[in-house]
């Protein structure tokens, strides 16, 4: 598996991560603070994905 297919794999855990947190936010099933807590992890897979794709 070279470092495009896991950069790759991170950024689908993140959108799907997205996804659910809007999907919950949007039926009331999830607080603000959560939501706003699990927006930063999915911003924190996006930054760690962007760095595998540019580690040498």
């Amino acid at each position: 598996m070279d470092k495009d297919e896991v950069a790759s794999g991170i950024e689908r855990c993140a959108r799907s991560l997205h996804l659910l947190v809007t999907e919950l936010s949007a039926a009331g099933r999830m607080d603000h603070e959560k939501a706003m807590r699990l927006a930063l992890i999915g911003s924190d897979l996006f930054l760690y994905a962007w760095q595998v794709r540019k580690a040498q």
